[in-house]
């Protein structure tokens, strides 16, 4: 019986191992996969300094032979050149201050065992910083009147991942001059009300491997005697008027409120900004304190600023159509957004020209014509500057080079 019994077993057994041998040299003809292989440990343009750990990972249908493994065109020994598994999780370390700052790449090529010998490669590029971070302001102490811009520069030795700067109660975010500078700037609005005194500003600048350090300085604000106006006034059935044809005030706030957070987070201008119209006179200045029937105590937040009726108006500086809609105030408005939290207002246009929210626009590029819609009283362009969602001189943009 157990002789009847073995043979078949026998059989069976015999058969399986040629079925697998079969299939071993079938495959060994056959697959024609590349090599399924990552570097785990290391992040596509991420930074790294010391020493840095990573993973040579790989989970292939069929054994992988050799590996060669080359860091900035140059063998790299921490992998091994012979695997002879389709399986594996091979850990390495590169030693990056062996390497010099900046970019490197790891390449490797996998080779399967097959007759076909299928191949892959897989790369990554990451960086290395190894520089003790340094870092101070170009300028410690400012001085700065009610109204104006504060441009506060930070100067450091290397690319760093961010730097906040806190003062007068707000946190700001500082960004390179240019896109490859080691020189930080922010735009700080002084508010015409804020209290003339000084303020601490606070720095903390952070590198790419999570180096930081904090700078110290200070901000005083100066006490600008703003001019005073009385008697101005618009008709009552006007505003009536334009109230049943345009979009809510609140519409406007809440859309500029939403843009200075959204704005643009490259500089689009370049030089100073140009004043929108050729200016006849400057009815108005910055900072004007009204009392009206309408409106009451307020300040005025830009410049009115006088032209032939239906005079073109152009844009003061490069950047991007945020707005173009009409409100019961600033009647036909348009703003740009220059990036940086910049933003430049143009009110009580006449009409348009062929432009739409979210078209790119020129300096010097027509954008409407002078006009008296809103609250108004006279043929005037209404031009403001804001920062960061507050309004400051425009007339010190046109001055200085930011």
């Amino acid at each position: 019986m157990l002789h009847k019994l073995i043979k078949p077993f026998i059989g069976l057994c015999i058969l399986g191992i040629t079925y697998s041998i079969g299939n071993k040299i079938y495959l060994y003809y056959t697959h024609n996969k590349a090599p399924i292989v990552t570097i785990d440990g290391l992040k596509v343009d991420g930074y790294y300094k010391g020493s840095t750990e990573g993973k040579l990972v790989a989970n292939n249908p069929y054994k992988i032979a050799t590996t060669e493994a080359v860091l900035d065109g140059k063998p790299f020994a921490g992998i091994p050149s012979k695997m002879g598994s389709r399986k594996f999780s091979h850990a390495f370390t590169i030693n990056t201050e062996q390497l010099e700052d900046g970019e490197h790449t790891l390449t490797v090529l996998s080779t399967d065992a097959s007759r076909r010998a299928n191949t892959s490669d897989v790369s990554i590029t990451f960086n290395v910083d190894n520089k003790a971070l340094a870092a101070s302001f170009v300028e410690t102490n400012y001085r700065i009147d009610q109204g104006k811009t504060a441009h506060i520069k930070i100067q450091t030795n290397k690319q760093v991942a961010k730097i906040t700067l806190k003062t007068l109660n707000k946190v700001f975010s500082c960004t390179p001059c240019t896109p490859t500078s080691f020189s930080y700037e922010c735009f700080i609005p002084i508010d015409c009300e804020d209290a003339p005194m000084q303020y601490d500003i606070a720095a903390e600048v952070t590198d790419h491997v999570g180096q930081s350090l904090k700078l110290s300085g200070s901000l005083e604000i100066i006490q600008f005697n703003f001019p005073k106006q009385r008697g101005f006034s618009v008709d009552s059935e006007k505003l009536s008027a334009e109230k049943e044809i345009s979009t809510k005030d609140q519409v406007l706030q809440e859309a500029l409120d939403r843009w200075a957070k959204e704005s643009l987070k490259q500089k689009q201008w370049y030089g100073k900004f140009e004043l929108p119209i050729q200016v006849r006179r400057i009815t108005t200045p910055f900072g004007e304190v009204r009392i009206t029937p309408e409106r009451g105590r307020y300040m005025h937040r830009g410049v009115d600023l006088v032209n032939m009726p239906r005079s073109i108006v152009w844009a003061a500086q490069n950047g991007k159509i945020i707005i173009k809609d009409r409100f019961a105030m600033s009647g036909n408005t348009v703003a740009i957004d220059h990036g940086l939290g910049i933003v430049t207002l143009y009110f009580h246009l006449d009409s348009f020209t062929d432009i739409e929210v979210g078209d790119p626009i020129k300096k010097g590029q027509p954008i409407g014509k002078v006009g008296m819609t809103g609250y108004a009283n006279g043929y005037h362009l209404h031009w403001e500057l804001r920062v960061n969602g507050t309004a400051v001189d425009p007339m010190e943009w046109t001055e200085t080079i930011y």
